[in-house]
């Protein structure tokens, strides 16, 4: 990933690591158990576009800051043109094989991201709720590619549902150990990241008992309650930021593979 800050930079992409396994963890869990074809893989292309353009709309919106829109302009136009462009691409590729089911879906997921670009436009993107949103935005791309993968709409939900419970655990985790750092209060924030948790699986147990998902779903929650509980409990520092973010990795990895055994 190239760095903004450079004056060499061409390209522009996002730097958060943690989003981009936010969009492709659940992406990559819907297409392993479903069937994807020419729809599920444009859109795929759309919402991987989409989300490679958000760096160079950033910085030209001014929201990394003055410097960085008066250095990186070229770049961010040039970005903001191929990723944008691709997004473009995939829709085309994706719409002559859109169901109406599919469609509605895909714009459900289009709304979220204008409304996380927003939170982003007005500073509020490194916020908990503004990470929360993006939480909820990235994760949900997966429903409209699976449902165009063969999925139904109720499993694909489904999915999305323990994307977005996890993701939004490890968020909560992540930010109890910064303030734990900077000595601010941490039992908001782990509440929050609890009360994510305890929805999940309450969620996955309508689910089940519904038919839609088996008996056996709350074990990929498993990975992602652990980690919440020992980051949350344990002395970590925000000095460990980068092992905890390679925590956050094993974990969505964990969560792949027991989701693909579970439902495939």
């Amino acid at each position: 990933m190239m760095d903004t800050t450079s004056p060499a930079s061409r390209i522009l992409v996002p730097r958060e690591h943690g989003t981009y396994g936010e969009l492709l963890f659940p992406m990559l869990s819907v297409m392993a158990i479903g069937q994807p074809g020419r729809a599920a893989w444009g859109l795929a292309v759309l919402a991987l576009g989409g989300f490679l353009a958000h760096e160079g709309l950033a910085v030209l919106a001014g929201t990394r800051g003055v410097r960085a829109r008066r250095s990186h302009r070229r770049a961010a136009w040039g970005s903001l043109a191929t990723f944008g462009g691709l997004a473009m691409i995939g829709a085309a590729w994706a719409w002559p094989s859109l169901t109406r089911e599919t469609l509605l879906m895909t714009g459900v997921a289009a709304m979220l991201s204008v409304a996380a670009v927003a939170l982003a436009w007005f500073g509020r993107e490194h916020t908990l709720a503004g990470e929360l949103m993006a939480v909820v935005t990235l994760s949900g791309w997966c429903a409209p590619v699976g449902l165009s993968g063969g999925l139904t709409p109720a499993v694909a939900g489904a999915i999305w549902v323990t994307w977005a419970g996890v993701f939004a655990m490890a968020t909560c985790a992540v930010h109890v150990v910064v303030a734990r750092t900077s000595r601010r209060p941490i039992a908001p924030v782990r509440g929050l990241g609890l009360i994510f948790g305890a929805a999940t699986a309450v969620a996955l147990g309508a689910f089940v008992n519904a038919g839609v998902m088996p008996a056996h779903a709350h074990l990929t929650l498993i990975p992602g309650v652990v980690a919440f509980f020992v980051l949350t409990a344990a002395p970590i520092r925000a000095t460990s930021l980068r092992a905890v973010g390679w925590s956050v990795v094993g974990v969505s990895l964990l969560t792949l593979a027991l989701m693909v055994l579970v439902l495939a």
